[in-house]
């Protein structure tokens, strides 16, 4: 008993010192998504992005981000249309 004593007095040297961390903050990645724009669109994101010496991405980010807290506040609508094709015979 006295060897386990002894043993326990100068602890585990190559036991855990202290617990891991637990992770508590949610981890949001980035990922890419490809959605088309018309070339004027896209031409547009990228002169908002050079007057603001920022990259088109961070810019389309931002656009996205500001409609998606916009629609969740209500402040904008969405309206489906029904479109009918004719094609020719």
């Amino acid at each position: 008993m006295a060897k386990q004593d002894e043993k326990n007095a100068l602890g585990n040297i190559f036991g855990a010192t202290e617990e891991a961390p637990t992770e508590t903050t949610k981890r949001d990645f980035i990922k890419p998504t490809t959605f088309g724009l018309a070339e004027s669109e896209r031409d547009e994101l990228q002169r908002i992005a050079d007057e603001n010496d920022l990259a088109r991405n961070a810019i389309g980010r931002y656009a996205i981000q500001y409609f998606i807290k916009q629609y969740s506040k209500g402040a904008v609508k969405m309206k489906t249309v029904k479109v009918t094709k004719l094609q020719a015979p």
